[in-house]
């Protein structure tokens, strides 16, 4: 049996082993809307790589953005899902997802929806603790 001491002195170490045994995975970024009939692309989302300019593009609120830890999971009909993060744009369209993940690298999902707006989902590769994202949405109606 330990003693107090050698009890206390355990904690911080099996503390440690516990929280070094997950990953971490947090994406931010900002959604941004194409102008009413602008028909030149479809919606768009662009993690961890090179977005096109977005001057003149308005930043869109009330977006809901989701990152699936397991694309496989975009599938089921429960939205309680412990590898799933949610989060909705401000005003300002920005956005930020943060949680515990496995601790190894692997293929995500970003899910961007808003009312009136064309949908995207991008996949993405998990190798890195912080990914920055931006996404473009294309008003509905506006297909090329």
């Amino acid at each position: 049996m330990l003693s107090r001491y050698q009890a206390c002195r355990a904690i911080p170490a099996l503390f440690l082993a516990f929280v070094a045994c997950d990953g971490f995975i947090a994406v931010d970024g900002h959604v941004f809307a194409r102008a009413e009939g602008d028909t030149v692309l479809p919606s768009q989302a662009f993690v961890d790589r090179n977005a096109p300019d977005t001057t003149g593009l308005m930043r869109l609120d009330g977006a809901v953005v989701s990152v699936f830890h397991v694309p496989a999971d975009t599938a089921l009909a429960d939205s309680a899902q412990v590898w799933v993060d949610h989060d909705t744009t401000s005003s300002n369209g920005h956005f930020h997802t943060a949680s515990v993940t496995a601790p190894s690298r692997f293929t995500a999902l970003l899910r961007v929806r808003r009312a009136g707006y064309r949908p995207v989902d991008a996949t993405f590769v998990h190798d890195t603790i912080l990914h920055r994202a931006i996404v473009i949405l294309t008003p509905e109606g506006t297909r090329r």
